[in-house]
């Protein structure tokens, strides 16, 4: 756990992520290691002997999962925006465990009756509704249901985490393999000549002819480009295919 640089305590600017320290390897370890750390700070809570206060309940629970939010923060923000293969695999392995994470959670009955003593002293004012909050979210991640509809909910919600990812990685390679070839100059109406020269490498590159490049991600901004066009690429069907993976061998 010392030497992943994923848990170690960063002395940038403002404690932003050294990205040139990390590599694929270290995010699932990062993440298992943190996960335990984060059970075990909740364990303490739940298992205290003093009665619930908002500072030895609330207060602990609100930064005892501060490692594991910060590495899958990092994680879940690079895989949206700087993926490649191995980080969507590593994403899609860990969201069931994080899931089951956050289900042994709000489904722990002896550290929901503390949430639940404190609900009921009602406390005043920004206290009070925090402590709310808490409540009802033990209550809608499934608390108060009987053992076996709990084991159901705790599945589907496993179950719509790998889906979900899932999704979200096939959504990415639909967008990158899509392509909207354009042999015809008056279709490029209104398009400023760097639009074009970018669509033009594109091709280029998808041809070989010059240094392969990664595929964009998505659009960067379709609305200049859509707006710029008046030919047959600034209709609804094909502005977001111009913005993100147009190519083009008009002349």
């Amino acid at each position: 756990m010392d030497t992943n640089p994923l848990l170690q305590e960063w002395t940038t600017p403002y404690q932003t992520p050294p990205f040139h320290l990390f590599s694929n390897e270290h995010y699932a370890p990062a993440v298992r290691d943190a996960i335990k750390a984060a059970e075990e700070n909740i364990k303490a809570i739940a298992l205290q002997q003093a009665a619930p206060t908002f500072e030895n309940t609330i207060e602990r629970l609100e930064t005892a999962s501060d490692l594991l939010d910060r590495v899958t923060a990092l994680l879940l923000n690079l895989n949206e925006c700087n993926t490649n293969p191995q980080m969507q695999s590593t994403v899609l392995e860990l969201m069931p465990e994080i899931t089951r994470f956050e289900n042994r959670i709000w489904m722990d009955r002896t550290l929901f009756e503390r949430v639940k003593a404190l609900s009921q002293s009602h406390l005043a004012g920004e206290q009070g509704e925090v402590v709310e909050k808490y409540y009802q979210r033990f209550v809608r991640n499934g608390v108060d249901l009987e053992p076996e509809k709990q084991r159901r909910f705790a599945a589907n919600a496993e179950e719509l985490s790998t889906l979900t990812e899932q999704f979200n990685h096939n959504a990415l390679e639909d967008t990158n393999e899509f392509t909207l070839h354009i042999t015809e100059q008056e279709q490029l109406g209104g398009l400023p000549d760097n639009v074009i020269a970018t669509a033009r490498g594109r091709r280029a590159r998808r041809d070989g002819s010059s240094p392969s490049t990664p595929p964009p991600t998505g659009p960067s901004s379709p609305m200049p480009t859509t707006a710029a066009c008046a030919g047959r690429c600034g209709k609804p069907t094909t502005a977001a295919a111009i913005a993100a993976t147009a190519t083009t061998t008009a002349t």
